[in-house]
């Protein structure tokens, strides 16, 4: 009776030190695709830094293109072309 239920106890054990391996296998899983999606992450957030800078360039660029314009044309606007009567 003993041994019948050392066996039981046995195969519970084996049982149980199995679920723990497959879980401790699916943890491992997925700490590596995690690794993997933080390291793409890392890359997108790169890229979005490099648009976002390349965008505020853009940005002043743009204003002064308007400023410069804004000066061209009042200068234009001070000079004679001229003898138009």
């Amino acid at each position: 009776m003993q041994a019948k239920a050392q066996v039981h106890v046995d195969a519970e054990r084996a049982t149980v030190a199995g679920r723990a391996s497959e879980h401790a296998h699916a943890a491992c899983e997925l700490l590596a695709t995690a690794a993997e999606r933080y390291g793409s992450m890392m890359q997108l957030a790169r890229e979005a830094a490099g648009h976002a800078q390349r965008a505020d360039v853009t940005r002043k660029e743009c204003i002064a293109s308007k400023q410069a314009a804004a000066q061209l044309q009042q200068v234009g606007q001070g000079v004679s072309y001229g003898a138009a009567k």
